[in-house]
């Protein structure tokens, strides 16, 4: 199996191919990543089956942040907020944005509600948090856990 990193790319690469119009490099093998399906919350608190609810048939750029992050995650909350302009601005509102919170305790759905609402995320950009466990297993399985949030990867 690949690792989710490199399929997590993949997509990535995918999403600002599509989001372009153009094609993704030939070199680039696009593959139906395996993700887990977890039960979730989004800053809603509506409890949602990862890959059932947010993944399943949709395209998809994730990224990984907490809250109190005062140094990349509010940079890349930004580049997020552009990224979903220029999606609307092509009229590419199909699109999916996920920004999974590497800190579940700290990261309540009320607290994701008014981070999301500061970046003026839209329909289109759901933000996950859930119990602990959860969510640890949940990095796990993408592969981009990290014991201190500091060290996680912001893609």
């Amino acid at each position: 199996m690949k690792s989710p990193i490199n399929q997590l790319t993949r997509i990535a690469l995918f999403v600002c191919a599509y989001t372009l119009q153009a094609e993704p490099p030939a070199s680039i093998a696009i593959e139906k990543p395996d993700f887990p399906n977890c039960t979730v919350l989004n800053q809603d608190a509506q409890a949602l089956k990862f890959y059932d609810d947010l993944i399943q048939d949709q395209l998809v750029a994730i990224n990984f942040v907490f809250s109190c992050c005062k140094t990349v995650c509010p940079v890349t909350q930004f580049t997020f907020s552009q990224l979903q302009e220029s999606l609307k601005d092509q009229n590419l509102q199909n699109v999916r944005l996920i920004s999974v919170s590497v800190d579940p305790k700290r990261d309540t759905p009320a607290r994701l509600k008014k981070w999301s609402q500061e970046f003026g995320a839209g329909s289109n950009w759901t933000f996950i948090t859930g119990e602990r466990a959860t969510i640890h297993q949940l990095l796990k399985q993408l592969q981009v856990f990290t014991p201190d949030i500091n060290d996680h990867p912001s893609f």
